[in-house]
This record gives structure tokens, C-alpha cells and sequence, in this order.
């Protein structure tokens, strides 16, 4: 007689199991928070005192966004650039990304440089150039 016997019970073996799902549920927090506060961090990162208007409405979608600080330095999608290479960036947009141009200019900013600035952006196909703007009850 054998005692002992293993004929009904089985030797527990490792499981190399990983439950991905509040991994996947953290990540994907975070891609949104990153989402919604990455404009803020765009707009924050060069100093522009935009002009106020009464009548402003709701922040549309932008294919680009310049940006013209009142020293005359150029900002596209909050990163500092040269004249001649804002037009090669926008003259290498696809055509369908040429429409809506925000221009975010100081409201210090000399006004040649602004006309400048647009003409740049309409000599490399930009179709609309927008005007960025603050309330005016809001302006610091």
C-alpha cells in the first residue's frame, strides 16, 4: 500500500499571468490630461500680451499657430523660429493645413512687423490668417 498517493491532487504550477488593465486605465489618464493642458503649455511658453476685442468668439481648431512677441521674435507652435523659416514651414504644410493660421501677435509689437508677418504667411499659401485676441475686460 502506498501512502500518500498523488493520484487525485496536482502540483501547483507558476502562472505567468500580468493584468495590464489599470496599467492601460493609468496611461490613458494621463494622455488626456497631457492632451487638454498642452495648448496652455504652447501659449504659456513665450510671453505675448495679446490685443483685447469686445466681440470674441469661442477658440476655433488652428492648422499653426505663430506667435510675434513685442521684440519681434517669432514663435510657431511655441517654438522659436527665424522669418525665412516660418515661410518653408508653412509652404511644407500639406495644402488642406494651409487654411486656418492663428497669429498670436503682442499687442506691443510693431505694426510693420505684424504686416510683415502676414505677408510672409499669404506669399506661402496660407489661405486665412486669423487674429488672436483676448477679451478686453480680460486683457492684464
Amino acid at each position: 500500500m502506498i501512502i500518500g498517493s498523488q493520484k487525485g491532487s496536482r502540483r501547483s504550477e507558476l502562472q505567468g499571468n500580468i493584468n495590464i488593465t489599470p496599467f492601460t486605465d493609468v496611461i490613458l489618464v494621463l494622455l488626456i490630461v497631457f492632451m487638454i493642458s498642452a495648448p496652455g503649455m504652447i501659449l504659456s511658453s513665450f510671453k505675448i500680451q495679446l490685443p483685447g476685442a469686445p466681440g470674441q468668439t469661442g477658440r476655433g481648431q488652428f492648422d499653426m499657430t505663430v506667435g510675434l512677441d513685442q521684440d519681434g521674435v517669432i514663435y510657431v507652435n511655441g517654438k522659436e523660429t527665424e522669418r525665412a523659416d516660418l515661410q518653408k514651414q508653412l509652404s511644407a504644410l500639406p495644402e488642406p493645413a494651409r487654411k486656418r493660421i492663428l497669429l498670436n501677435a503682442d499687442s506691443r509689437a510693431p505694426y510693420g512687423s505684424v504686416v510683415e508677418i502676414i505677408d510672409l504667411m499669404k506669399k506661402a499659401g496660407a489661405e486665412a490668417v486669423y487674429a488672436g485676441t483676448v477679451p478686453a475686460g480680460k486683457r492684464p
